[in-house]
C-alpha cells in the first residue's frame, strides 16, 4: 500500500519518536507513544512503528519503568542527545506536528488524571462510592454490592471524560487555535522581516559597490553569512523561505512580462539565449543532485553511527 507523507525510513521513525518523547513531561505507555506519533505523519504504521520503537529501547535512547504493573516508556539523556543533533532533519510540518500532538496527548493524561472514585465498605450489602473530578464537584452514592459500585466507578469514568473533552476541552482549543493563529502570525512576519533585511542590505551593499554584484545575490550571500555565524538560526526564517521556495514561480512573473517589453530588441538573438538557458538549467540540475546525493550519504552514514555507537 503506498503511504503518503514525509517519514519512511526507519531512521527517521526514530527521530521522530525520540523528538515527541523529548517534548513529554513524564513517561508513558507504548500505545500513547503510537497515539502521539501516528497522528503526526501518514508515511509509516504501526508495525513500522513499533519496529523502529523496540530497537532504541537496548541501545540506551528510550528506558522501560514498571509502574505499578504498568510498563511506561521514557527518554533517556542519550536519546536527547541525538534529538538535539538530527532534530534539524525532520520536516519542519511533521516537528510542527509533533508538538501539537505532544500538547495533546498531555492535556488528555492531565485531564484524565483529575477523576478520582473510591469505594468505602460499612458493613454488608452497605457501600458507598465517592466520584470526584478534582477542583470541580465531587458526589457520594450508597450501593448494596461491590458489582454496582465497580460499574458505577466505570461509567462516571467513562461519561465525566468525555463530557469534559467535549466541554472544557472545546473551549480551551478554541482559545488555543486562537493563540495559534495569533503566534503564527507574529512569527511569519518576523521571518519575513529578516528576509527583507537581508534583500535591502543586499541593495545597498550593490549601490556601494557601484553594481559590481546584483543585489540580490549580496543579499543571499548576507543571509548565509549570518546563518553560518549563527547570528540569524535556521527557525527565525524556515518556515517563510520554505513557502516563498514552493511559490518561485509567481518571481518569474515580472521578468517575463520584462522579456515581452524587449522582444523585438533580441528576436534575433532568440534561438542563442534559448540555447544558454537550456544549458545553463542542465548544468544546475546536475550540480543540485549531484550535491543533494553527497549530502544524503553523509546524513545516512552519521546517523547510522549514531544508532549504532554504543
Amino acid at each position: 500500500m503506498v503511504r503518503y507523507g514525509f517519514i519512511h525510513t526507519k531512521e527517521d521513525i526514530k527521530f521522530l519518536v525520540l523528538f515527541a518523547m523529548d517534548l513529554l513531561p513524564f513517561p508513558v505507555s507504548f500505545s500513547t507513544i503510537v497515539d502521539l506519533t501516528t497522528w503526526c505523519d501518514e508515511g509509516f504504521g504501526y508495525f513500522e512503528l513499533s519496529e523502529a520503537f523496540y530497537e532504541m529501547v537496548p541501545t540506551g535512547h528510550i528506558e522501560e519503568i514498571s509502574d505499578e504493573g504498568e510498563t511506561l516508556y521514557a527518554i533517556t539523556e542519550k536519546g536527547r542527545e541525538a534529538t538535539r543533533i538530527f532534530e534539524k532533519q525532520l520536516p519542519y510540518p511533521v516537528r510542527e506536528a509533533a508538538q501539537r500532538s505532544a500538547l495533546r496527548v498531555v492535556r488528555q493524561i492531565r485531564r484524565d488524571a483529575g477523576i478520582h472514585t473510591a469505594v468505602t465498605e460499612h458493613g454488608p450489602n452497605d457501600l458507598t462510592v465517592r466520584m470526584e473530578m478534582e477542583q470541580v464537584f465531587a458526589v457520594e452514592m450508597n450501593v448494596v454490592s461491590h458489582g454496582q459500585a465497580a460499574m458505577l466507578e466505570r461509567t462516571f469514568k467513562e461519561n465525566r471524560s468525555e463530557e469534559r473533552r467535549v466541554g472544557i476541552a472545546h473551549r480551551n482549543d478554541q482559545k488555543l487555535r486562537k493563540r495559534e493563529r495569533s503566534a503564527k502570525t507574529l512569527k511569519h512576519m518576523k521571518q519575513l522581516g529578516v528576509l527583507l533585511a537581508c534583500c535591502v542590505g543586499g541593495s545597498l551593499l550593490s549601490l556601494l559597490l557601484r553594481g559590481l554584484l546584483p543585489g540580490n545575490v549580496l543579499g543571499l550571500t548576507l543571509l548565509l553569512a549570518l546563518l553560518i555565524f549563527g547570528a540569524v538560526r535556521l527557525h527565525h526564517v524556515e518556515s517563510v523561505a520554505d513557502f516563498l521556495l514552493q511559490n518561485m514561480a509567481f518571481f518569474f512573473l515580472p521578468a517575463m512580462l520584462g522579456v515581452l517589453e524587449i522582444w523585438n530588441d533580441i528576436k534575433s538573438e532568440a534561438l542563442a539565449i534559448l540555447a544558454v538557458c537550456l544549458l545553463t538549467t542542465l548544468c544546475t540540475a546536475a550540480a543540485t543532485a549531484l550535491t543533494v546525493h553527497i549530502v544524503f550519504r553523509l546524513q545516512h552514514r552519521e546517523t547510522e553511527e549514531a544508532f549504532d555507537h554504543d
